[in-house]
């Protein structure tokens, strides 16, 4: 994954690494070369957070993760992110 996004590696790194130049490059592409912004915390209230919950699910770039991302998923990830 992390060589579709750009990262580059040359065998040495261990998985802390691998996983560092992974996440560099998804926020690279994510946010410079989509121009998204970052969600923070105070983007989500409770009311929202089921409507958002439903967006991450039909995410793009979820089609990245390792297994598909459910309702569920999405909640959890929300409420331990942003405390909602």
């Amino acid at each position: 994954t992390g060589r579709i996004l750009g990262a580059e590696f040359d065998g040495t790194e261990d998985s802390g690494l691998i996983a560092a130049k992974t996440i560099a490059a998804f926020e690279r592409f994510v946010y410079d070369t989509l121009g998204l912004r970052r969600l923070e915390p105070e983007d989500i209230a409770l009311e929202n957070a089921d409507a958002i919950a439903a967006e991450i699910i039909q995410e793009p770039l979820a089609a990245l993760c390792p297994r598909a991302v459910s309702h569920q998923d999405a909640m959890a990830l929300l409420k331990v992110v942003c405390a909602v």
